[in-house]
């Protein structure tokens, strides 16, 4: 006799859908969170011009009776000068897609309500490259001749930190990007669309073979269209200051806003260089030199996640198991295993996803003075009537379609960036590649 299943009565049966939308994407901000800075208000003007105490008067000097004692001399100062910094985003939607997702019954959320929340957290993303870099805006160096490879371009030194490993740790599929001349500023020919990027880290596949101008060392920036011939019209020297350029000693920012670092070396944060193997004595050191160059005292020590791993592995040996209950249940980890704390000193050894790699970054955070002078904190722009949403072209380029742009205007400033160091090169971690979106 002939039966009922599934499969003979499919007409009958309807698809029932979780009542969620899953995150399938990042949204902790750890180094934006751990970074914390005073807010300060933008006056406006071309800049805000400030001054630095930056030598003693150096008449000091022991004397005898009725002898010569130096000359006549003064406090030295030195003024500097803060400009602002723009990240912008934009959404784009049709009418029709903005009217059929409004309500329950036919979409899961809003399409302007899950857009236009999310471009935010997505602006907050992009802020967390931005702040472990020097202001530059490069996601990478190009890796040998990419002009004579169609299928990939290679690259290494991600965020501009040397380094052969993960080079495309900030690059993103979809992006358009440009490659600039280090030696000049100037963009190279032609822009690339990036089709997908490589899961090993080493570089990302284009959409078609890029320009055979572009060349070894040459730094990877994004750009804000395929069309793009200016550098003006890329993201290089437009983003905020980050790590590398507030805790410098003139590797990647010599001019401090407007203050040489070498003339004035109270503007240069202690760098080891190329340091190698990291160890207590090392970290001991790099405090006792904060200490004597500006009386700073380290409250904050910032690192990558495979650099924690180091300083971990360093601890290894000091393990004691001291009672029967730990004898009889060892624990081989410590509170990093859940993200938690671990101390160097008394001071929180804090791992950050996008913390540059081979790094530390030893900080007094109170004497460093962290400052973020800010212009428009975040909002979208708005049309004459107030419109967050405008139609998209007029004319014969108008469409029956809409925009929405967001736009954030600030730049970040440490007071004493000598209250603070740097560990460059460090040596001896595992570094797994692992991609988050």
């Amino acid at each position: 006799m002939p039966g009922s299943n599934t499969a003979v009565e499919d007409g009958l049966l309807k698809n029932v859908y979780e009542d969620r939308i899953a995150e399938g994407v990042l949204n902790k901000f750890p180094l934006k969170d751990a970074f914390k800075v005073k807010d300060s208000p933008w006056n406006g003007g071309r800049g805000l011009e400030w001054s630095a105490h930056v030598e003693r008067n150096n008449s000091v000097m022991a004397t005898g009776e009725d002898t010569a004692f130096a000359i006549a001399d003064h406090q030295k100062y030195a003024t500097g000068f803060i400009t602002q910094r723009k990240i912008m985003a934009r959404w784009r939607t049709s009418d029709e897609q903005l009217k059929d997702t409004q309500s329950r019954e036919g979409a899961y959320r809003s399409s302007r309500t899950e857009n236009m929340e999310r471009l935010i957290d997505d602006i907050s993303y992009r802020e967390e490259f931005y702040l472990g870099t020097d202001g530059r805006g490069i996601f990478a160096l190009l890796s040998g001749d990419p002009g004579t490879d169609a299928d990939e371009v290679e690259l290494d030194a991600p965020g501009s930190i040397t380094g052969a490993n993960f080079g495309n740790r900030f690059i993103k599929k979809g992006m358009f990007v440009a490659a600039i001349n280090p030696g000049t500023g100037a963009i190279r020919a032609g822009i690339a669309t990036v089709s997908s990027v490589n899961e090993d880290g080493t570089g990302f596949t284009p959409t078609a073979a890029i320009d055979t101008a572009w060349a070894d060392n040459d730094y990877v920036v994004q750009a804000a269209s395929s069309t793009v011939t200016d550098a003006a019209d890329t993201a290089y020297e437009r983003a905020p200051w980050g790590l590398t350029a507030l805790f410098d000693d003139g590797t990647y920012r010599e001019n401090y806003y407007g203050i040489m670092r070498d003339t004035y070396p109270v503007y240069k944060s202690y760098v080891s260089a190329s340091t190698g193997a990291l160890s207590f004595d090392l970290m001991q050191r790099v405090a006792d030199i904060v200490d004597q160059k500006l009386g700073g005292m380290i409250s904050d020590i910032w690192c990558h996640h495979s650099i924690r791993r180091v300083y971990l592995a360093l601890t290894e040996g000091d393990k004691r198991y001291a009672d029967q209950a730990s004898r009889r249940n060892p624990d081989g980890g410590s509170d990093a295993f859940k993200q938690g704390s671990v101390t160097m000193g008394g001071v929180d050894v804090k791992a950050l996803r996008t913390a540059p790699l081979a790094m530390m970054f030893l900080v007094d955070r109170s004497g460093c003075e962290c400052v973020r002078y800010t212009s428009d904190k975040g909002s979208w722009v708005t049309g004459t009537a107030g419109e967050i949403l405008r139609l998209d072209g007029t004319g014969a380029t108008g469409r029956h379609a809409w925009e929405a742009w967001y736009v954030k205007r600030y730049n970040l400033f440490v007071r004493n960036p000598g209250k603070a160091a740097r560990l460059d090169g460090l040596t001896g971690q595992t570094l797994t590649i692992q991609r988050g979106e």
